[in-house]
């Protein structure tokens, strides 16, 4: 699991949380979204709550078990009314499909050769 806490303030520890925004390959999530849900399932931190290492760590650690991102980030950002917390999320990079190009090789082969991981399974 890869943590990276950035703080934007010495304050961040002591002022309350107002606002989590989870960021998904640089976009920021719809709150009603499935994936956004599922991330608010997994966030052990709520709004008015004091931001602990601790807890961040738990959270990244939930979020990082869902098994589709390869980074979980957090930024805490001190705004005017407490702390926002940002969860930078980068997704996994899959292959869809190898082509071979070229000499003609048994299919079969390559197949004995690699690992295949059907994610339909």
């Amino acid at each position: 699991v890869l943590l990276i806490l950035h703080t934007e303030s010495l304050r961040a520890g002591i002022l309350p949380v107002t606002q989590i925004e989870y960021l998904f390959n640089g976009e920021i999530l719809d709150e009603s979204s499935i994936l956004s849900q599922a991330l608010i399932s997994k966030t052990d931190i709520e709004h008015g709550d004091t931001v602990s290492h601790y807890k961040i760590r738990r959270c990244v650690e939930a979020i990082y078990s869902i098994g589709d991102f390869s980074q979980v980030r957090v930024v805490e950002q001190e705004i005017e009314s407490g702390v926002r917390l940002v969860f930078q999320l980068t997704s996994k990079i899959r292959i869809s499909e190898i082509k071979f190009d070229g000499n003609i090789l048994d299919m079969d082969l390559f197949k004995y050769q690699i690992s295949i991981k059907n994610i339909s399974e």
